[in-house]
């Protein structure tokens, strides 16, 4: 398991779903497990174009949600596009 530290904050804990990390980034295909408060399970990073655009993608599973939250604020996707706040 690694660690990653944004800032002063702990952001979470990570574990390559891979052998060689190393060789998975050259290939541009990281599968790794996230164990984060907002960002949790199984997600591969995929490079798509030239050398420094990567996408995140969530695989389905048990960490999954049948509909899109942002990470930021945690409202679904029409609610942070419509302004309106998730109920408490």
């Amino acid at each position: 398991m690694r660690s990653h530290d944004l800032g002063s904050r702990h952001v979470g804990t990570w574990t390559p779903e891979v052998d060689d990390v190393n060789r998975a980034l050259i290939k541009g295909d990281l599968k790794v497990t996230l164990h984060g408060r907002k960002l949790a399970g199984s997600w591969v990073l995929v490079r798509i174009r030239g050398e420094r655009q990567w996408l995140l993608i969530k695989h389905r599973d048990a960490g999954a949600s049948s509909e899109e939250v942002t990470v930021t604020s945690s409202r679904t996707t029409c609610r942070a596009t419509c302004g309106a706040r998730r109920p408490s």
